[in-house]
């Protein structure tokens, strides 16, 4: 019998997933993940028996339901699919995927809230239990089938633990790996980050994809999982550690743009999987956001020059984050926009 099921696939930012309805897929969590790994081709390095794109960074799916809340358009829930093993990890949250939601829940008719210009997404995800925004003009997406969407991440820190922005109970914590104590700052907002000085580890923090020093990753790579097991956290993508370096200096993208040390306020390397990551996904970027408006952590010296506003410098160029306050002066949500681009609809068979 040929097996088929309908789905999108959708770029948001500097990463592409497959979009499928939580309501066309098996109940049962095993079948539901067999059949998404069917459909990618897992199991194999290039996914050439499936629509996975052979990378970390276009294996990923999401899962959008109707609500049955009626506070929520849509709720949805993220998974990154493993390549050559045969696995998904739902732990995290995909940023730049969560913009995608908003225009694919248009696309199916999920959202009440379709202005004249402007549509307005309002989504639950399930892998935070955290609510987010999304608002993008409806007119130039429907004329171009690309736009650029706004994410609003409502009330962040606490995401992955429910234990606060600082889920130790502290801003600064030391990690002694090979007779090395290296200061970090644990930083659950989004996501579950682990940020690290890149002076602590031998890096200047504007090292590029492909320039990876091995010795300095498996480094890293053991603060992660022992900060991990202190938090009794068994994944291989979370904690998530970022590196950064407070001191600017100008820069070259990996596109060959020129970026000046006066146009980013910090600049930020991301380590996923054993490698740098080519950009700053928008998880990791909250959470780094959320840490530069707070005090005691190393984070809290950043002078960001907007008030509101922390531009991070990565490979790819520039990220931009603003942060909404309340009547105290604490963090309401973090802003981030994205552009979005609709690649593709139609049916795949598993």
């Amino acid at each position: 019998m040929v097996r088929k099921i309908k789905c999108a696939i959708i770029r948001g930012g500097t990463t592409k997933g497959i979009f499928i309805r939580g309501e066309d897929l098996p109940d049962n969590s095993r079948e539901r993940d067999e059949t998404i790994m069917r459909m990618f081709g897992s199991g194999d390095k290039w996914q050439i028996d499936g629509i996975g794109g052979g990378n970390q960074f276009a294996s990923k799916v999401m899962i959008v339901w109707r609500s049955e809340d009626p506070n929520y358009d849509v709720k949805y829930m993220f998974g990154q699919v493993g390549v050559e093993n045969r696995f998904i990890d739902w732990n995290g949250v995909d940023g730049n995927l969560t913009a995608a939601v908003g225009v694919y829940a248009y696309d199916e008719g999920l959202v009440r809230g379709v202005g004249d210009e402007i549509v307005e997404v309002n989504a639950l995800n399930l892998n935070t239990k955290k609510n987010i925004m999304i608002r993008f003009n409806r007119k130039e997406y429907e004329e171009r089938r690309k736009v650029t969407a706004e994410t609003e991440w409502i009330e962040p820190c606490g995401s992955f633990l429910d234990r606060g922005c600082y889920p130790i109970g502290h801003g600064i914590d030391i990690i002694n790996v090979e007779n090395k104590a290296v200061q970090v700052s644990i930083i659950d907002a989004i996501a579950l980050v682990v940020a690290i000085n890149a002076r602590d580890v031998g890096l200047t923090g504007y090292e590029m994809p492909g320039e990876e020093n091995p010795e300095i990753l498996a480094l890293v790579e053991k603060i992660r999982e022992k900060v991990g097991k202190s938090l009794g956290i068994v994944s291989p993508l979370f904690p998530l550690p970022i590196i950064f370096s407070l001191e600017t200096r100008d820069y070259y993208t990996i596109n060959g743009e020129f970026i000046s040390r006066d146009a980013h306020d910090l600049s930020v390397r991301v380590i996923s999987l054993g490698e740098i990551h080519h950009a700053l996904s928008i998880s990791g970027g909250i959470a780094m956001t959320v840490a530069s408006f707070l005090p005691g952590n190393l984070l809290s010296n950043l002078k960001p020059r907007g008030e509101n506003t922390v531009r991070f410098g990565h490979p790819r160029g520039i990220a931009e984050h603003k942060v909404r306050r309340d009547e105290k002066g604490g963090i309401k949500s973090v802003i981030v926009n994205r552009e979005v681009r609709s690649l593709l609809e139609g049916w795949a068979f598993y």
